[in-house]
């Protein structure tokens, strides 16, 4: 897989300097591709093992249950992208400004997440009074709150779990970017990372399933971590990111399946649960920040491609949406519904998935526009 350097760095006009950003929009490339192939992986290990799936097909998903990949890689990567993400613009916010908003802030991440989330909820609470689906208070309460993580969840809705980490990572670290110094900030960062480890291994323990926000938290603050020092000591990423790319990428790749062969080999298991996770937020963070800001070349160039970039803008909607396609037919007391046979469950889950984006989330753009400072997340 050839990488190549770009022509001149200062062809990059879409990156802005260290200390004198330039006042406009900012498109951070790469990431809707990453954000894609995340999303797939989610899918794929759902899809691997849906009764519908065809078995020659199903046999070449297996790949992506635990055998190269899993979902709970996409899920991690995802994280990371968060973390990234929006510890970047809050710092280049404060760079422009001189502030952080946490107003704003919290405006835009409501506007973001919320209508989505709460319109799926809606399609439980309407199938549970029309059709045999049950879903308890407890699992609409868990839902609406944010709370999923803690308890309350079965497969249609489980996945939300993801959701509530990010909002409650969302709800502490911009206050820690604001109410203290960079220094303090990455100092918390690190500590929360050595954290990590040892909440999942204590949540395996009690035989629960890691979905704890402290049990998470060294994904997000890996990805916060390199926004702090892409941002801060930009020099030094660039000299990183420029030596040896095509390598480098391929050790980051490794990185992140790594820990899932391993894990299938042997079954030393506190060891892969503390550990495996922190390793693949590694290698997915330097990715992205490869990925995003580093040389180009083919793989660069795929994760930019249409198809990609499309998939990554509805990747959100995607994966709220998703788990309702790949459920039982029994579970809404159908003997047989052709929602979830092959291939209808995949075109009706990316129908809803673009329609979800195209009546949702496109309409609101121009809402969050208002408190957005110089770039659409």
């Amino acid at each position: 897989m050839a990488e190549s350097r770009e022509p001149t760095r200062a062809t990059q006009s879409s990156l802005p300097e260290t200390k004198t950003p330039p006042q406009r929009r900012e498109q951070i490339s790469s990431l809707n591709g990453l954000r894609a192939v995340s999303v797939f992986m989610v899918v794929a290990s759902h899809l691997a093992t849906a009764v519908s799936t065809p078995p020659a097909i199903g046999t070449v998903l297996l790949m992506f249950n635990g055998h190269f990949f899993d979902g709970a890689l996409g899920v991690r990567i995802f994280f990371c992208i968060s973390g990234f993400l929006n510890t970047y613009l809050l710092l280049r916010e404060r760079d422009r400004a001189g502030h952080i908003s946490l107003k704003t802030f919290y405006i835009r991440r409501t506007l973001r997440i919320f209508p989505v989330l709460y319109a799926f909820v809606l399609f439980l609470f309407v199938a549970t009074q029309t059709t045999a689906l049950v879903v308890t208070p407890c699992q609409f309460v868990t839902a609406l709150t944010f709370t999923k993580n803690y308890g309350c969840s079965s497969w249609i809705e489980g996945h939300l779990w993801s959701l509530a980490v990010e909002l409650q990572f969302y709800l502490f670290w911009p206050a820690v970017l604001v109410f203290v110094s960079t220094r303090a900030a990455t100092r918390f960062a690190i500590a929360a990372i050595f954290l990590a480890p040892f909440s999942r291994l204590f949540e395996a323990s009690a035989g629960l399933p890691q979905w704890w926000l402290t049990s998470n938290i060294d994904m997000l603050m890996v990805g916060s971590l390199a926004a702090l020092g892409y941002r801060y000591r930009r020099d030094v990423f660039d000299r990183i990111l420029e030596t040896q790319p095509a390598l480098m990428r391929l050790v980051g790749f490794l990185g992140l399946i790594a820990p899932v062969i391993l894990g299938r080999l042997f079954t030393d298991e506190p060891l892969r649960i503390m550990f495996a996770p922190t390793v693949q937020a590694f290698a997915a963070t330097f990715l992205i920040v490869s990925y995003a800001f580093g040389p180009t070349g083919l793989s660069k160039a795929a994760l930019n491609s249409k198809p990609l970039n499309f998939l990554g803008l509805i990747s959100y909607s995607l994966y709220v949406w998703q788990e309702a396609f790949f459920i039982w037919p029994a579970d809404f007391g159908f003997d047989r519904l052709l929602t979830f046979e092959w291939p209808f469950n995949i075109a009706g889950m990316l129908i809803v998935a673009m329609a979800s984006y195209y009546c949702l989330e496109r309409p609101l753009l121009s809402l969050r526009a208002k408190y957005v400072r110089g770039h659409k997340p």
